[in-house]
């Protein structure tokens, strides 16, 4: 009888093995760290779960996308997140190796042999990852005094404060683009940095989101003042994406240089953003992901959006933080150009439809 696993490919290979690995990852890491579970007892053990689903989540992805410096970007930033909360950076070596183990004695090893190169690539780079990260406040950034008082009055809670100077600066003459560039987008990395090394709550963070989004929408008459160049496009984030604010920068930055720009923001569905791109001729689609396990959503979207809009009617540019980790990445998913920022998403746009 055929094996009910046997047409499995590496990446499906991890969902159809998700429970038995799982469970085996979770009982070496118990016997690995029992002082852990000493300490925190069951809901120890559930952390624990939660924290492997992750681990595989991520990992599905890079074989998913045969591109192992995804999960070494993740490796990355779990190894200074251990740091961060005061755990031996070995242990997240440890963890992985325990990982490793736990699928090499789960699923068959013909399909296991590209999910464990993955993890062997992060395992042999592990010494190499920076601990460090600088902050995104550079000295090199002409506003990095305005950018710095702005972080500083959003970490005090005082929004009135964040928004005066940020109105203040665009009343004295600085384009609203320098704003977005040099303030609010090294801002909001910082406050990621910040949040990793566990120097805010993911509270603050979200607070610090929320007034920066609010702070934008009173530059809009600025914005929305431009004069009209006939060009129109729609801005989106995939489904299961919780930041929108640098695909709303972007559809900002469109508006102005003088495109009529829909932004729908994330979790709509794909039909109805295929009717919005119809409803408003637009050329051009901008695509959003943050998370890099969201990367699959993107392929499908563009998937769909070809079934209705070939390449010589719409073109689609996607950005978002894996993307500038692994710049290749877009082609994978059928993309017809990336942007690491606003201002480059204009420039990559103007090309692409010239």
């Amino acid at each position: 009888m055929k094996n009910e696993h046997s047409s499995l490919n590496p990446c499906t290979a991890i969902d159809s093995y998700r429970d038995q690995a799982i469970n085996r990852i979770n009982e070496k890491i118990l016997e690995s760290f029992p002082e852990i579970f000493q300490k925190y007892g069951e809901e120890g053990l559930k952390r624990s779960e939660e924290d492997i689903e992750f681990h595989l989540l991520y990992l599905k992805t890079a074989v998913c996308l045969e591109d192992k410096e995804l999960f070494l970007d993740y490796t990355g930033w779990l190894k200074r997140y251990f740091l961060s909360i005061g755990l031996p950076a070995d242990w997240t070596l440890k963890t992985l190796k325990i990982v490793r183990i736990g699928l090499a004695e789960t699923i068959p090893i013909e399909k296991a042999i590209p999910i464990l190169s993955v993890m062997d690539h992060s395992i042999d780079n592990f010494a190499a990852i920076q601990v460090k990260v600088n902050s995104f406040i550079s000295s090199c950034n002409h506003l990095n005094v305005l950018a710095s008082q702005y972080v500083n009055s959003l970490l005090r809670k005082d929004r009135y404060m964040a928004e005066k100077l940020v109105v203040d600066a665009v009343s004295s003459g600085i384009p609203v683009k320098e704003v977005y560039l040099n303030v609010f987008q090294p801002a909001q990395w910082e406050v990621g940095r910040l949040w990793q090394e566990n120097k805010i709550s993911v509270a603050m963070e979200h607070y610090f989101t929320a007034a920066t989004q609010f702070i934008m929408s009173r530059l809009y008459s600025y914005i929305f003042s431009s004069e009209k160049n006939g060009r129109s496009m729609v801005a989106t984030s995939v489904s299961g994406e919780l930041h929108e604010l640098g695909i709303r920068m972007v559809s900002d930055f469109f508006e102005l240089e003088g495109w009529s720009t829909v932004f729908l923001g994330a979790n709509t569905p794909h039909r109805s953003i295929v009717d919005m791109i119809r409803e408003t001729n637009a050329e051009v689609l901008a695509i959003s992901a943050t998370i890099p396990f969201n990367l699959p959503k993107v392929g499908e979207l563009i998937q769909f959006v070809r079934t209705d809009f070939p390449q010589h009617d719409l073109k689609i540019i996607v950005g978002g933080k894996p993307f500038n980790t692994n710049p290749d990445i877009w082609k994978k998913l059928g993309a017809d150009g990336f942007a690491p920022d606003a201002e480059s998403a204009i420039k990559e746009a103007t090309r692409l439809i010239s």
